[in-house]
């Protein structure tokens, strides 16, 4: 599960070794998540 209530930039020294992945197959899905967010519709 992704919460895309709280999305914040960051720099990218910040990051660290990635935690997982999304399948192809999930990026419709996200993709509209972060338009909901961002209430981009």
């Amino acid at each position: 599960m992704v919460s895309c209530d709280n999305i914040v930039t960051i720099p990218v020294s910040a990051l660290g070794h990635g935690l997982g992945f999304f399948f192809p197959s999930q990026e419709a899905a996200l993709s509209e998540a972060i338009r909901a967010a961002f209430d981009l519709e």
